[in-house]
């Protein structure tokens, strides 16, 4: 039996690797969808994983109707943007 402990280190994703993971989405949803759209956020924190795995998996879940609009940043993603030290 291994045990493993979460930390707040391995719960975050370095800046980076969020941002890469985010522009990743954005170019997947874009060659879906016949569109151009830039990454308009970038993060400029570490991030925590579950929330930006929620902003990719809300990016590859967004219609292309709604994708195509000028800003489609879903709201998940622009609630990466607040950065709360607890």
């Amino acid at each position: 039996m291994q045990i493993s402990c979460l930390t707040r280190e391995t719960q975050v994703y370095e800046v980076e690797e969020a941002n890469l993971k985010i522009m990743s989405a954005y170019f997947a949803k874009d060659q879906a969808c016949g569109t151009r759209h830039g990454v308009t956020f970038p993060l400029f924190h570490r991030a925590d994983r579950d929330d930006v795995d929620g902003c990719v998996a809300a990016v590859l879940a967004s219609d292309c109707a709604v994708w195509s609009q000028a800003d489609p940043t879903p709201v998940a993603c622009q609630a990466l943007l607040i950065e709360l030290d607890l």
